[in-house]
């Protein structure tokens, strides 16, 4: 495979410094320009596939026979366009080999869930948040933007005190897009606390409002996160609306309570009768509706 990757490589280099470019160091203007123009080709080349198939429902095909070998032609010219579009974008072949891998991960974690997960009536279930939950934050946050600016802040506060609101968005933008949630810290007692949880009695649901959908990358880091702390789970939801997905997902009387840090979310999430308890810290002082409760640490939970 890398050999053929080079060779696409060095096709395009030529084509490119033809037309007085070095492929090695194209403007994001031309990236641009020429990931339109390599789409259209690859839109085209797969149409052609069709050429080579009975496809036409309506029709009725009597005599036609698929040239196996015109097939494989046709779509070996979709792959070369597409990693010509790949290598555009600046991805090597290693690179290409591990993010194919971070989406199959992706991919068939999706699967597992929507195909092979289904809830026995009998358990309960508890819901997790991530981030302020089970991965330390916002400690990974400050120490993501310490080590950038070479600071020493101690609170979410002192960033914002010290940058305006575009500029702490862009601090996010980079933080959420580095692949550091891959490695991000633990709260030790909240990963102990699921471990220990009865799995005879309770299916574990983490329930997150990381932007996955925008930051593509973050699902798979954050799968490979928790595969790497060795939690367990029975299955990972992912909405900024995480009282509608509640609804959306399971029977409430089945939930037996949520841990969260957000105290937006826990409100919400109390609006629906669950009962939520809510690790104490310094972002989320406030006041609690009905039915959510502050608590220190998992600890104080009792099951």
């Amino acid at each position: 495979m890398n050999e053929l990757w080079d060779i696409q490589y060095k096709f395009n280099e030529k084509f490119f410094k033809k037309n007085n470019i070095d492929f090695n160091n194209i403007s994001n203007e031309l990236k641009n320009h020429y990931s339109k123009e390599f789409i259209l080709h690859i839109s085209r080349e797969i149409f052609e596939v069709l050429n080579e198939i009975p496809f036409k429902m309506h029709r009725e095909y009597k005599t036609f026979k698929s040239k196996r070998k015109n097939i494989v032609e046709e779509l070996i010219d979709v792959q070369k366009y597409l990693w010509g579009l790949f290598q555009i974008w600046d991805v090597d072949y290693n690179e290409f080999c591990e993010e194919f891998k971070r989406k199959s991960n992706v991919v068939q974690q999706r699967y597992n869930q929507e195909f092979n997960i289904n809830f026995d009536k009998n358990k309960k279930i508890i819901l997790f948040d991530i981030d302020g939950v089970i991965a330390d934050y916002p400690n990974c946050f400050i120490e993501f933007i310490n080590k950038k600016l070479s600071t020493n802040y101690k609170t979410l506060f002192d960033i914002k005190n010290n940058y305006d609101k575009k500029t702490r968005i862009d601090f996010k933008d980079e933080y959420r897009n580095s692949g550091i949630k891959k490695n991000i810290p633990v709260i030790k007692d909240t990963v102990e606390f699921i471990n220990n949880i009865d799995r005879n009695k309770y299916y574990i649901v983490i329930l997150t409002a990381r932007p996955y959908s925008k930051y593509f990358r973050i699902y798979a880091d954050t799968l490979e996160w928790l595969k790497n702390i060795d939690i367990y789970y029975d299955m990972i939801l992912w909405d900024e609306k995480k009282d509608r997905r509640i609804l959306e997902n399971f029977d409430i009387n089945q939930i037996e309570f949520m841990v969260e840090d957000n105290l937006y979310y826990a409100n919400k999430v109390s609006e629906l009768n669950i009962k939520v308890y809510i690790l104490n810290n310094e972002y989320n002082i406030g006041n609690c509706l009905k039915n959510v409760y502050r608590v220190n640490s998992t600890k104080e939970i009792i099951i």
